[in-house]
Formats: structure tokens, C-alpha cells, sequence
């Protein structure tokens, strides 16, 4: 059982921008216990609404890296993005992964990926050498 001071400090460094995770491990409880004194509170929905902010920070939930690109290749993703340029192009372009490029624009811009896979280039058949 929490304590009523406890659960206002618990809300306070939620919306002060701590981790539900850090947040467990300084009152030695489980992330659960902090998920059920925010959800009380009226503070957290269980949407996970911060995944976005997340993936702009470069943090998925779990706090591991999920965009590998850097603040200036983000920038420019977008910018390439709003030239025109499809991801295929992006990504030679930046040198970065599809999942990558996609993240990126899905949490910076309004982009949807086109429905079915992407249409594959037709390698030219090498030439035959005749003597």
C-alpha cells in the first residue's frame, strides 16, 4: 500500500517528466503500483500518448534506442521528404535503414506506407561476352 504523501510525489515526478520505471525503483515498488496512482489520478490512460514524444527522443518505451538517426539526419529525412523524394531515395541518400527512414517520417510528418510490398528494380541481365 502506498502512502498518500508518497502517491503525490509519485504523480509530481510523472508529470515532471520521470519514467514510470524510475520512478518505481526510487519507492522500491513495481511499475504496476505507479501505473494504478497515476491511472487514479486521472494522469496516465494506458495509451502509452508518449510513444510519439518517445520516438522523437530517440527512446522507445522500454528506454532503448529506437531511431538510430541523429537529430540533423531527422531534419533532413523530413526535408528530402517534403522535396518529393520517396524513402527508396532517402535512404541512399542518408545511408539509413527503411525501418529507420520510415520511423522517422511516421512520428515527424503525416506519412502512411503504401499498402503491399514495394516494387522490386529489374536487374539487367549481365551482357555475354562472344568473341
Amino acid at each position: 500500500m502506498i502512502r498518500s504523501e508518497t502517491k503525490i510525489q509519485i504523480i509530481g515526478l510523472f508529470q515532471s517528466g520521470k519514467s514510470l520505471v524510475d520512478i518505481a525503483k526510487m519507492y522500491d515498488c513495481s511499475t504496476q503500483q505507479v501505473r494504478r496512482v497515476l491511472k487514479a489520478a486521472g494522469i496516465y490512460d494506458g495509451k502509452q500518448e508518449q510513444s510519439k514524444n518517445a520516438i522523437r527522443n530517440g527512446n522507445n518505451r522500454k528506454g532503448k534506442n529506437n531511431i538510430t538517426a541523429s537529430v540533423k539526419k531527422r531534419d533532413a529525412i523530413v526535408s528530402l521528404y517534403e522535396q518529393g523524394k520517396n524513402v527508396a531515395e532517402i535512404m541512399e541518400e542518408i545511408y539509413l535503414s527503411r525501418p529507420t527512414v520510415v520511423k522517422v517520417l511516421k512520428a515527424e510528418t503525416n506519412y502512411k506506407p503504401p499498402i503491399g510490398r514495394p516494387k522490386k528494380v529489374k536487374q539487367q541481365e549481365p551482357k555475354s561476352f562472344k568473341p
